[in-house]
């Protein structure tokens, strides 16, 4: 072998030996400088904050544990972060903070029990580039907060127990915030848990679907965000909320095929020229079926809007459980 063709092969020569060495059940530390597709069942681990690079994907496959060490384990996604377990064989993640980086790539973590740690932004960062988590259970204490400026924010038949916080922000250089959010399935029972538990806040976000989702705790509130689809949820929550600065914002939005279990429904928006009609249709409010004792019991502050109703359905339509 010649010297050049050596120093070429250094690189594999080391992945090969940390795939050994994970094989053989001895953590390793995760290599973040290079495109990587790592062993399934191995165990890896961060310690102080690590870097995933512009240009840098790493995959971590089924059965794998990603484990943060010390107290200050920080993995922060520049370039794209794959973690893909599968039915039975889920990855776990524990004592690890993961934040998506002003701009990145992606993240995606499919099938996992998040154990311990955060999914975060950094204070300051406004992110751009697409988070999914799908399939997953974030466990009690595992905080879920991000701020985005563009690309997607995708929480899909993924139950999360602390309140679910999603900021949509102003990047730096441009003049709105572009970030669609996606909820959707996050109903299901996994892990003990059903749905977001402890609430949901969606705040300035440009587009926002969340449908087919449970959603439990003191409040759920959606303020000043510049559309919303909100299909065939289950809502148990003390305090519904619509909120907008400017009058006409709420025009047009609507509620449909929505279990309401108990709490307060409430719109908080400046009037206009007109109120905005807002249209509520084949859900059921707990056996209420007149729309005048629905308007009085369940819909608290109406400022700014005007509600009309389709159909009040009698029984629970049960899309979200």
């Amino acid at each position: 072998m010649t010297r050049a063709a050596g120093v070429r092969a250094a690189p594999l020569l080391l992945l090969l030996l940390l795939a050994a060495v994970a094989w053989a059940g001895e953590p390793t530390a995760l290599p973040v400088r290079k495109t990587v597709i790592l062993a399934s069942g191995a165990t890896y681990f961060i310690e102080g904050r690590q870097v995933i690079g512009p240009g840098v994907e790493i995959t971590i496959q089924k059965g794998t544990v990603l484990e943060g060490r010390g107290s200050n384990a920080v993995l922060e996604v520049q370039g794209a972060l794959k973690i893909r377990g599968v039915t039975d064989q889920e990855c776990t993640i524990r004592d690890l903070v993961i934040e998506p980086a002003a701009t990145f790539d992606e993240i995606r973590i499919d099938t996992v029990e998040w154990k311990s740690g955060a999914l975060r932004t950094a204070p300051e960062v406004v992110a751009c580039g697409t988070l999914s988590v799908e399939n997953t259970v974030v466990d009690r204490g595992v905080p879920f907060d991000v701020c985005f400026g563009g690309g997607e924010v995708r929480l899909l038949n993924t139950s999360i127990y602390d309140h679910v916080k999603i900021t949509g922000g102003i990047p730096k250089g441009k003049e709105r915030n572009t970030v669609a959010v996606n909820m959707i399935g996050c109903h299901a029972k996994m892990g003990g848990y059903s749905g977001f538990l402890t609430g949901l806040s969606v705040t300035g976000a440009s587009d926002v679907v969340l449908r087919n989702t449970r959603v439990a705790g003191p409040d759920c509130i959606f303020e000043n965000c510049g559309g919303l689809t909100f299909d065939g949820n289950k809502i148990e929550v003390n305090k519904l909320i619509f909120r907008q600065a400017q009058a006409g914002r709420l025009k047009g939005w609507k509620l449909q095929k929505c279990d309401f279990s108990g709490g307060r429904i409430l719109f908080e928006a400046p009037l206009g020229k007109a109120p905005d009609r807002i249209l509520v249709d084949k859900c059921w409010f707990s056996g209420l079926t007149r729309p005048k004792e629905v308007l009085e019991r369940v819909f608290g502050a109406r400022e700014g809007v005007e509600i009309h109703f389709g159909k009040i359905s009698e029984r629970p339509l049960g899309l979200a459980g």
